[in-house]
């Protein structure tokens, strides 16, 4: 792997904290709370397709210890949601058009959704297994809506973000 890449992978995981940190900050307001988008998906969705195989489970995985840092969840479910939503997507990649913003855009929602729910019955589960009897908790439809809405709008300056082009760069022969 060569120096610059190394570095990319450094600066993607410190990007991914901060987005996670204001993600986590703008979610304990109490009316933009559930608005807040899932950090997660949306870099997910800007690097995923220009990603390899194995860079998009290594995306997965930072993805995955950088939320652990601010979330509730432990971390496996966080690293089976993003390894789901990148095999999902490269999945369908072979049958539809992905990457395309009309379809990219619900494709998050749905994902974001599932991440939710999944990450939803992973902390009711244990807290069962504690002894705990967890409330209902209302679906996360917003949280779905405005990752859609973030994919679609703002993954353009996503992808942008500064040092994260060696990532997207076509890997060279030989090295």
């Amino acid at each position: 792997m060569r120096r610059g890449r190394k570095l990319a992978w450094v600066l993607f995981a410190l990007w991914a904290l901060w987005l996670f940190a204001l993600q986590g900050l703008c979610a304990g307001v109490p009316r933009i709370g559930p608005w807040v988008p899932e950090v997660g998906v949306v870099l997910l969705f800007a690097l995923d397709e220009k990603l390899g195989a194995g860079s998009r489970r290594a995306a997965a995985g930072v993805l995955a210890l950088a939320r652990l840092a601010f979330a509730a969840e432990p971390l496996l479910p966080l690293l089976a949601a993003y390894l789901g939503i990148a095999g999902t997507r490269a999945g369908l990649r072979g049958v539809v058009e992905v990457d395309r913003p009309p379809l990219r855009a619900p494709l998050a929602a749905v994902a974001a959704l599932a991440a939710g729910w999944f990450w939803i019955l992973c902390r009711r589960l244990e807290l069962f297994d504690a002894g705990v009897f967890a409330p209902t908790v209302a679906p996360p439809w917003r949280l779905a809506l405005s990752t859609g809405l973030c994919v679609l709008v703002v993954l353009p300056l996503v992808r942008r973000l500064p040092g994260l082009s060696p990532l997207t760069a076509i890997p060279e022969r030989g090295r």
